[in-house]
């Protein structure tokens, strides 16, 4: 977003009564948040290989997807399979 794109945003939400904020802004939020999340997901399938960084993990490890959930990805780590949100899933290769 541009700066004159989040002030024009201020000044509308200024105006804006407590309902018409609970309303609106909340179902632009789900819908927004149901495209990141659809896109996320439709990039990802069973054999993937995916990596992610994590101190869990001792930072960047790569993996390969076993199976594709609504908000998460079982990805096999080694001999383990680990239960991760797909936004920190970044698809390898082509």
């Amino acid at each position: 977003m541009t700066k004159s794109e989040i002030a024009r945003l201020t000044a509308l939400i200024g105006k804006a009564s407590t309902e018409e904020l609970n309303t609106v802004v909340r179902e632009a939020y789900n819908a927004r948040m149901k495209t990141l999340r659809n896109e996320s997901k439709a990039g990802l399938a069973v054999g993937d290989t995916v990596s992610l960084t994590h101190r869990k993990f001792g930072g960047y490890v790569k993996g390969i997807v076993t199976n594709v959930r609504r908000t998460r990805a079982s990805v096999e780590i080694g001999p383990t399979v680990y239960n991760i949100p797909m936004e920190m899933l970044t698809k390898v290769g082509a």
